[in-house]
């Protein structure tokens, strides 16, 4: 998207993509012949900023204790055979999600989204696309509610069926620092000529009940393989009863995360395509090939193995609420 926009006359601005070149670092190479495409690097960069003003939850010996828990742990996993050393690293006991490790790595991008009214101005002379990535949702913690924001001391969990989710928790943070984001721009009088596009890669595991997880064909939470899509669109506000309402308008269309790139250039790029390959944006037919699929994670260490096996596939289409619409399927069999 970034370089079909600068080939349309757009200013491009992309931050954090995720594993570019499918490395966890940035690959600056990836933009050495788009040199005008801007790169900014946000995850982090305004912890120290964040800390300043919160005072409270600033905990300068992070870093000395989770030392002082991992130098012995090491030793143990040095000293094991190489051939248990994997089962050794990820074993629970190596890789202890303890608050003091989470926090940091919560604030390196929740810091990003709370000064996001900061970041952006109106001053810009060109249209412009910018296309970011955060991840406050990916690291799980309990924050106080009601506003679901980070303290030393959590004292209040909400109120929610889900309030005992950590999962819940930072996805509510996230959302909340989302809509402070989207009132400065209307406060900047640019939110009516901005279109913006919330998407997810996937899920979380709770069941919200909103699906039948019943199927044992299914074995896993369909929340998990549901993503987050919300589009505004140029001059598009919600209307004073959905206002006064605070409900979001819902379509029930079949739509994935691949439909971003459409949605993105639609009535603005015509016929826009992949510059690389050539593929329409637009993904047509989606209910006849739609598949999901819930395979373990694959290393980015992983640098030999150009294929992925995957031996079971789950296909969904037409209205994803319906447990008839899931099935699973077991490809040459």
């Amino acid at each position: 998207m970034p370089v079909t926009f600068l080939n349309n006359g757009f200013d491009a601005t992309v931050a954090d993509l995720p594993y570019e070149n499918y490395l966890e670092q940035p690959m600056t190479a990836m933009y050495d012949n788009y040199p005008q495409i801007n790169r900014v690097t946000g995850v982090g960069a305004y912890s120290d900023l964040w800390y300043a003003r919160h005072d409270e939850f600033k905990r300068s010996n992070i870093i000395s204790e989770t030392m002082k828990r991992n130098i012995p742990y090491f030793s143990i996993f040095k000293m094991s055979p190489p051939f248990i050393r994997r089962f050794i690293q990820h074993g629970s006991w190596w890789n202890v999600e303890t608050t003091e490790r989470i926090y940091p790595i919560f604030i390196d991008s929740y810091s990003e989204l709370e000064f996001l009214p900061e970041l952006f101005d109106n001053s810009a002379q060109r249209n412009s696309f910018i296309q970011m990535v955060n991840l406050t949702t990916h690291e799980p913690i309990f924050l106080q509610a009601p506003d679901y924001i980070p303290l030393n001391e959590i004292t209040n969990y909400g109120s929610s069926t889900h309030s005992n989710d950590p999962q819940y928790h930072v996805m509510v943070a996230a959302f909340e620092k989302l809509a402070d984001f989207l009132d400065s721009l209307k406060l900047k009088g640019v939110y009516d000529n901005t279109r913006i596009i919330i998407v997810s890669d996937h899920g979380a595991g709770i069941d919200t009940g909103a699906f039948d997880n019943s199927d044992p064909m299914i074995p896993f939470c369909k929340e998990e393989v549901t993503a987050t899509l919300l589009f505004k669109d140029f001059n598009e506000r919600s209307s004073e009863s959905t206002l006064k309402s605070k409900k979001l308008n819902t379509s029930k269309d079949f739509m994935t995360n691949a439909d971003t790139p459409y949605l993105a250039t639609k009535d603005i790029i015509a016929d826009a395509k992949n510059p690389f390959t050539g593929n329409d944006f637009k993904v047509y037919n989606k209910n006849d090939y739609m598949k999901a699929c819930y395979p373990p994670a694959q290393s980015t260490r992983t640098r030999k193995q150009s294929k992925f096996n995957i031996d079971v596939w789950y296909n969904v289409h037409d209205n994803i609420y319906n447990p008839k619409n899931w099935t699973q399927e077991v490809p040459n069999k």
